[in-house]
């Protein structure tokens, strides 16, 4: 059995930049602190309308 006893801390960064008047894209990152552990998570994104 584990006791918890610590913190956690969640983190989340990212952009969106117009290209144009019908794209978008995007980059994030996400990271997840624990007291014996992370998480770390890159996004990069492209949405266009057609």
């Amino acid at each position: 059995m584990k006791i918890w006893r610590g913190n956690f801390a969640n983190l989340d960064l990212g952009l969106d930049f117009n290209l144009g008047r019908s794209w978008q894209m995007g980059v994030s990152y996400k990271t997840a602190l624990g007291s014996d552990e992370r998480n770390d998570t890159f996004r990069i994104g492209v949405d266009g309308k057609f």
